[in-house]
């Protein structure tokens, strides 16, 4: 006998975490990039944890 599923654990879209990655995503697309021969992967996590601090108000603009 099958049994009704409820799907009810969707991610949650408006997370701190999720809104800071989708603002990386789109700022990489748009063409941010690292410096010439810089290391793709620490510019990602930089940028990530910059975007993260964004949407936590930890950000400092100067």
């Amino acid at each position: 006998m099958a049994e009704d599923v409820n799907v009810s654990n969707f991610p949650d879209s408006g997370s701190p975490a999720r809104v800071a990655y989708d603002f990386m995503r789109y700022l990489n697309r748009s063409g941010v990039k690292p410096e010439a021969g810089g290391d793709m992967r620490k510019f990602l996590l930089d940028l990530y944890a910059e975007c993260l601090d964004a949407t936590n108000g930890y950000r400092k603009v100067k």
